[in-house]
């Protein structure tokens, strides 16, 4: 498995590419001193520094589902490195702030936390899934400013939170109970208003308070043929995009107020307006797409029907097989930060 030039013709909208900030050389990119009007002339730029990925597949012999998660660094592109073992591990989220990898495992079923090198692995909350709410985590976000672990399940639409530390289990949103879908919500990220990102939940919650009292900003995720959100405060469930085949993770540029999805059916990574508007195709042509994630210049994805992580410069729109020769890979996620200065 190694960094790869582009093995398959795909095609990406223009759209998409015209107003975002300047690409760098290769599959991971790094942005250029200068590209953000917010950063001093004398800051470093910012690059993905490694890629986790997943990857299950049933062993026969065992008849048993055997996974694990991989990182593969910047400067050790031929190297991957074993993360995590599990039975399926499907979501990833990073929290940058701590250091930490959340992983769920809805086989297990089990929500799992470690140090990005894969030591320190411990449950978020040890016998709670299967038992006390019947269910496997699929999809996963951090929120590390509101102090949260937020994830879906399998088999319904409820999404919900944790402290970091795994108390405080609430119902964050109890989505749209009339949405049809095999499977729970995979996609889910978290829209904090503006003031709200360093602010307020630096700080395990309080017993009997409640994240939604607090009325922090939206929840986005993907349900059957749309993605919807609904207000922390509140709850209200609404509809951001309609007319979708099968959407199935999501991520969000709040810099550039963006949404990318992937759809799994229709072989595409679409984007739009927070609000909805302006949707495009990023990539089409695509086999399965799957987990996404956001770097700097780079959009990142995975396609399990072809094995591969790739990526697209948000800039040029080139699509560049990065990572090839997985099995099964689904969840992603990326550490970004600014680049390191060669002697």
């Amino acid at each position: 498995m190694a960094a790869a030039a582009l093995l398959r013709t795909v095609t990406c909208g223009v759209g998409v590419v015209a107003a975002l900030r300047p690409q760098g050389s290769g599959a991971y990119g790094s942005s250029p001193q200068g590209a953000s009007s917010r950063s001093s002339v004398t800051s470093r730029p910012q690059q993905t520094l490694s890629i986790f990925y997943t990857e299950s597949d049933y062993d026969p012999q065992s008849r048993r589902w055997v996974g694990r998660v991989q990182k593969l660094d910047r400067d050790q592109p031929e190297h991957p490195h074993l993360v995590l073992d599990g039975v399926s591990p499907t979501g990833l989220a990073l929290d940058p702030r701590h250091g930490r990898l959340f992983v769920t495992d809805p086989k297990a079923p089990s929500i799992m936390s470690c140090e990005l090198d894969g030591s320190d692995s411990r449950p978020l909350v040890k016998g709670l899934f299967g038992k006390k709410l019947n269910d496997g985590p699929w999809g996963v976000t951090i929120a590390p400013s509101l102090n949260s672990v937020i994830w879906t399940s399998t088999g319904h639409p409820a999404v919900r939170r944790a402290d970091l530390d795994g108390k405080n289990v609430q119902i964050l949103a109890r989505g749209d109970p009339h949405a049809w879908s095999a499977t729970g919500p995979f996609g889910v990220a978290v829209c904090l208003r503006p003031g709200c990102a360093s602010a307020k939940l630096n700080r395990p919650m309080l017993p009997h308070e409640n994240l939604s009292e607090h009325g922090l900003g939206r929840v986005y995720w993907t349900s059957w043929g749309r993605i919807q959100c609904c207000e922390i405060s509140t709850g209200q469930v609404s509809t951001v995009v309609s007319g979708l085949v099968d959407p199935v993770s999501l991520v969000l540029d709040m810099n550039n107020r963006r949404i990318f999805w992937t759809d799994a059916k229709t072989g595409k990574v679409q984007c739009s307006g927070l609000d909805g508007s302006r949707v495009c195709d990023v990539a089409t042509g695509l086999a399965s797409p799957w987990g996404i994630a956001l770097g700097p210049t780079h959009i990142f994805w995975t396609d399990r029907e072809r094995g591969v992580v790739q990526s697209c410069c948000l800039r040029t729109g080139l699509v560049r097989d990065v990572i090839s020769g997985l099995r099964e890979p689904r969840g992603l996620a990326l550490l970004n930060g600014p680049s390191v200065s060669r002697q």
